[in-house]
Formats: structure tokens, C-alpha cells, sequence
């Protein structure tokens, strides 16, 4: 039964789950492990306590920065974990001295279990009990740690301008939001945990002062009410310390504004024959990249007045069968990508003109909308105002393809004239680098 159960948690876990399923089954095992090799060093006698501390560490390493990758708000929430692992450790050290929590309990040491126990194992039982409660209380504080900076960070995303004691405050609000399931899924997971415990208890009709000092009750409360506080402090500093982060790489829009009026002034001055070779010669090299010919589905976007002319690209796609996706903005910074058969099927629309798949979703399937997955793309044509050759890219400043793209493992090219390349764009956590960077030069 236990490989039939592991089997099937295994199944659903990659049928969910997906690629990132399977990130967090790798991370489970390496937890598992970590924490079998730990339960190894105690019993070989090294102290508890430093081998929970090593632990805690690995485990917010595998957990937070192997699962959600090396970035600022990964970063935002291991600090911010660790700091209330800490302090929740010192905190659980001066309740074990002061609650004398070590050993078994008055239940376990009823009938017939402690006669095959040996007593003369020298280990400090005292700090075993306090590693007990620091590793269990791990999940709950990362989990809490990882969704207000995950949710922050999306906030410094869409209002860039926000100044620190406003992305506090939005903190504390969606911290304020997460509070109150956080606190019902610990309470209902020791709880079912302790069911037989209160069941013995009132079996034998424990009095409430009984149940009070006893320590088997004790244990599992200090539990609760432990991780129920790391919870709650853990969204102020979560929000500080993710506010702070965010602020001190934020860069400021005016640089990029000041770069995009560079660039828009230097693109006045260009003659339409320069502009007509430079993109002729880009669609060239775009085309003979061995990532777009092996791709079977591109994203490109359909060219703007001033942008490179991608009409090449598309009839290139069209001539050797692949699927062709174009970005159709659906609301403020946000897009999804609809399949077209020919450049028949792009529509103007918008204060700006911008060409798009004609139709909506609404109430069709997929198939009948065409609609193309980020996880579908596999190579993507992507704009810019400016880009350097190492990769850095100049938006417009609507975020909309940093959301988009950063969602696909799709190779990402961007399409740059010479003349209109910077060699210094100023860039944010959030701007996606991109994989190669085309001109006429290149």
C-alpha cells in the first residue's frame, strides 16, 4: 500500500503539476533527505541544535531557491524566513527551558512501549524537542514569506513608483489576506494530528487543570502556538524586508524615459532606405538562426510604423508550416498570444493601431480561438525601442512582453537596428534578458 500510494502521488503530482510538479517532488525528495541525513548527525552525536540550524538552512535552500530560481523576491523571502527562523528559535529555546519540554511524554511512557525503549542514548532530548518544533514550523513560516513577496513583487511590477512605506503597507494588506487561512490550515493540521491525543484525554476524563500540565498536550500546543506566531510576525518583516529590496533595485523611469527619447530622436533622422536594408538584413540572419528553424511554434509580433518591418519572418513561417502566434493585448500590462493563418487575419486596434488577431476568446475552446499557451513557444521575435548587445532590452514601458515571455522557455530574440542599439539600458529586477540580439551588423 505504501508503494501504491507513492505511485499514485507521484502521477498526479506530474499530471497537475506539470514541469513545475516535478520541480517540487525533486525538492520534496531533497527535503526527505536532507533531513533523514540530519536525523543521522544527532544520532551519531553532534548537538541538535546546530545540526537543525544547518537544517533550516538547507532546507529554505532547496525549497525556496531551487524551486522559485535565483531571484529578488526569492532572495526577499529566504531573508526574511531566515530572520524569523531565528528568532523563533531563540524564542523556542527559553519556552523548552521554562516548559522543561524533553523526553516522552506521561502517554508514552504508558504500557508497554518504553520497556523496548534504552534510556542511556545520550542525546540531548531537551534540544531534539526544540528542533521538533523549529522543523515544523518551517513550512508554514517559507509559505507565508514567499506568498507576500511573491504578491509585493507584482505590485512593484504594475506601480513601479511606489516608494517603500507604500510597498510596506501593501504588504501588511495582503499579508492581512493570507492571515487567516494561513493560521485555519496549521490549526486543522495539528489538530487532525491530535486527535488521538485528545481522544485518550478525554477517555480518561482528564480535568481541564490535568489537561493544562500535561505535557503531552503541552507539546502539541507549543506547536501550534508557535508556528501560529511565526505566521503572524512573518508578514511585517516579510513586507519590509521585500519593500526595501524592491525599492533599492527599482530603477528610476525617468533614466528609461530619458533613453527612449534618445532613441525615438536618433529614429526621426533615419532615411527609409536605411531602415528598409537594415531590416531586410535582419529578417536574413533572424531566419538562418538554427533555434527559429527548429522551432514548431513562433511568437512574433505584427510590425508597428517605425518598428522593424517582421513581414519576411511571418511569410518565412507561413512557407515552412509553423505555427504562427501574434500578442493580442487583453488589459493593462497583460497579453495572450492567438494563432494566425496569414497576415489576412490582423485587425488595427486601439488608441495606437496596433495590429492584432482579429476576434476574442469568449466562450470558444481552445482550438476554436486559437489561442497558443506560453509553454507552446518556442522561439520568440520580440520589439524593442532600444536594446545592447548583451541582451538588455527597452520596452515601451507597458511590461507587457517581460509578463508574457517570462511565463515560456521559448528562445527569445530581439530585433534591433544598429543605429538605434544602446550600449547602456537601464534595466530592472523584473526586464527579461534576452537570449540573442539581431541587427544588420550582427
Amino acid at each position: 500500500m505504501i508503494l501504491i500510494l507513492a505511485v499514485l502521488f507521484f502521477l498526479l503530482i506530474l499530471l497537475i503539476g506539470g514541469e513545475r510538479g516535478a520541480m517540487s517532488f525533486i525538492a520534496l525528495c531533497g527535503n526527505v533527505v536532507a533531513l533523514a541525513f540530519a536525523v543521522l548527525l544527532i544520532t551519531a552525536g553532534f548537538p541538535p541544535l546546530l545540526i537543525t540550524a544547518v537544517l533550516a538552512a538547507a532546507i529554505h535552500a532547496i525549497t525556496l531557491v531551487y524551486q522559485n530560481g535565483r531571484n529578488i523576491k526569492t532572495f526577499a523571502a529566504v531573508i526574511s524566513s531566515g530572520i524569523m527562523t531565528l528568532v523563533l528559535f531563540l524564542f523556542v529555546l527559553l519556552l523548552s527551558n521554562r516548559m522543561h519540554l524533553s523526553g516522552l511524554n506521561e502517554i508514552d511512557q504508558q504500557g508497554d512501549f518504553p520497556v523496548y525503549y534504552s534510556f542511556h542514548i545520550h542525546i540531548n532530548m531537551a534540544q531534539v524537542a526544540v528542533s521538533m518544533i523549529i522543523i515544523g514550523l518551517l513550512g508554514a513560516v517559507m509559505d507565508t514569506s514567499v506568498a507576500v513577496a511573491s504578491a509585493l513583487y507584482e505590485v512593484h511590477r504594475h506601480s513601479p513608483s511606489l516608494k517603500k512605506k507604500e510597498l510596506f503597507a501593501s504588504g501588511i494588506v495582503i499579508g492581512k489576506d493570507i492571515l487567516a487561512t494561513t493560521l485555519n490550515t496549521l490549526y486543522f493540521a495539528y489538530i487532525g494530528e491530535s486527535m488521538m491525543l485528545l481522544l485518550y484525554l478525554q477517555k480518561y476524563h482528564y480535568s481541564f487543570v490535568s489537561m493544562m500540565n500535561s505535557k503531552a498536550f503541552l507539546q502539541e500546543f507549543t506547536c501550534i502556538i508557535v508556528s501560529a506566531i511565526g505566521c503572524m510576525l512573518i508578514i511585517p518583516i516579510s513586507a519590509a524586508v521585500s519593500a526595501e529590496m524592491f525599492e533599492k533595485k527599482r530603477v528610476p523611469e525617468e533614466q528609461k524615459k530619458a533613453v527612449r527619447q534618445k532613441i525615438r530622436q536618433l529614429s526621426e533622422n533615419l532615411t527609409d532606405e536605411y531602415r528598409k536594408q537594415a531590416d531586410a538584413s535582419i529578417a536574413e540572419q533572424l531566419l538562418e538562426l538554427p533555434e527559429y528553424q527548429a522551432a514548431n511554434v513562433v511568437f512574433c509580433f505584427a510590425s508597428m510604423p517605425g518598428e522593424i518591418d517582421t513581414s519576411a519572418i511571418f511569410a518565412d513561417a507561413f512557407r515552412r508550416g509553423k505555427k504562427v502566434g501574434v500578442p493580442k493585448c487583453i488589459s493593462r500590462g497583460i497579453m495572450e498570444v492567438y494563432e494566425i493563418k496569414s497576415l489576412e487575419d490582423l485587425e488595427e486596434s486601439g488608441p495606437y493601431h496596433i495590429r492584432e488577431p482579429k476576434g476574442q476568446s469568449d466562450g470558444k475552446s481552445l482550438e476554436e480561438s486559437g489561442l497558443i499557451l506560453p509553454e507552446e513557444i518556442d522561439f520568440a521575435v520580440v520589439p524593442c525601442v532600444s536594446c545592447s548587445g548583451d541582451g538588455k532590452r527597452l520596452g515601451h514601458g507597458g511590461g507587457y512582453y517581460d509578463r508574457y515571455l517570462e511565463k515560456t522557455r521559448a528562445y527569445k530574440a530581439a530585433v534591433c537596428r544598429s543605429k538605434e542599439m544602446c550600449a547602456d539600458i537601464p534595466v530592472d529586477e523584473h526586464d527579461l534578458l534576452m537570449d540573442v540580439v539581431i541587427s544588420e551588423k550582427i
